[in-house]
């Protein structure tokens, strides 16, 4: 689970969208058996793959135990998947999108629309 780097530590944690949107607080258990309680911090955006970090929660320096490194939360957003929203949620959602939208394109003068497909690794 932990990523050692001197007296540093990295952990990957999955966290999904609405606990990101929600700044829900989460849990970490350390190498000790301590479970860490994490409060975003509001200012901050969770983005796929940024990393935050808790200070002096890594491992003791092996020159002075009483000083530790620090712990690094590296974040992977789980989004849900849209053929399981209700259709009240998928309502909110556009709404909201409506709200922040900050693309003003104008579709009429496009060339060509492609959809997207899904592959798979052979191809």
């Amino acid at each position: 689970v932990f990523t050692r780097k001197y007296a540093n530590l990295l952990v990957d944690k999955d966290i999904s969208l609405a606990s990101v949107l929600t700044f829900e607080a989460f849990t970490i258990t350390h190498l000790d058996g301590r479970i860490l309680v994490v409060k975003p911090n509001k200012q901050n955006n969770i983005l796929e793959n940024s990393i935050m970090c808790i200070k002096s929660e890594g491992m003791p320096y092996y020159d002075n135990i009483l000083k530790k490194g620090d712990l690094f939360i590296r974040f992977h957003i789980i989004f849900p998947i849209y053929q399981d929203l209700t259709p009240e949620l998928k309502e909110e959602l556009n709404n909201i999108h409506k709200q922040y939208k900050t693309d003003e394109q104008d579709l009429t003068q496009v060339d060509d629309v492609f959809t997207l497909k899904d592959v798979s690794e052979s191809e």
